[in-house]
């Protein structure tokens, strides 16, 4: 017998920790690449290249923002070590920029920490609106149903009171002619006794299913 696989349910948690893991492996190659670059590069395009990897780590935290943790794995490695790296320079301007990027680091960790918070705010909020949505629409089928059970019970009350009271006419008729052809000689009166009978048994019949009906409009009316 083959064993059918089952789907494992799905683990944010997981998810969110393996996809921080990628990035920062990511955000690290930006980082080497972007410090191995600075070996020969003139102050103008070390500056240059840390607008590009502020500017590329900003895009990444804009679409990480769902994840802080995700936001910090790429914008660490892939802006710390480029900074480090300008800071240890013996010029003013290396020093400056290296500053600002620390700065801006600090500043786009503050600012995605709180966008993350909204968006999942947000996410959290869209969830319970559909659940409670989904609980409303399920409520308003159970009145529609409630609704159409208490009409069925209203219609099979009225069938049943109506079709109740000729059959009690139908059934003591039926007993005074049994009872009349029963003081009657003959074989032709026996026949009509026979037929009284099967008409009894028919009226029984009838009143069991006038019976459910009225059982069927008490279970509506609950």
């Amino acid at each position: 017998r083959r064993r059918v696989a089952r789907a494992r349910p799905f683990d944010p948690v997981l998810w969110e920790n393996t996809y921080a893991v990628g990035t920062s492996f990511s955000g690290l190659i930006w980082g080497i690449a972007g410090t191995w670059l600075l070996a020969d590069a003139s102050i103008v395009q070390q500056a240059f290249l840390g607008f590009i990897l502020a500017g590329t780590s900003a895009a990444a935290a804009v679409a990480y923002c769902i994840s802080y943790r995700t936001v910090l794995a790429f914008l660490i490695p892939s802006v710390i070590p480029f900074a480090f790296h300008m800071a240890g320079g013996a010029d003013v301007a290396q020093t400056g920029m290296a500053m600002l990027l620390f700065v801006y680091v600090l500043f786009i960790s503050i600012t995605m920490r709180r966008m993350s918070k909204s968006v999942r705010q947000s996410i959290s909020l869209r969830i319970e609106k559909d659940s409670v949505l989904e609980e409303l629409h399920r409520t308003q089928a159970k009145f529609v149903n409630t609704a159409k059970m208490a009409a069925l019970g209203e219609m099979a009350s009225s069938i049943a009171h109506e079709i109740n009271n000729p059959l009690a006419i139908i059934r003591g008729r039926n007993a005074l002619i049994r009872q009349w052809l029963q003081n009657q000689p003959g074989k032709e009166a026996e026949n009509a006794l026979l037929g009284t009978e099967k008409i009894e048994a028919t009226v029984i019949r009838i009143a069991k299913i006038i019976s459910g009906l009225k059982n069927f409009a008490r279970e509506g009316d609950r």
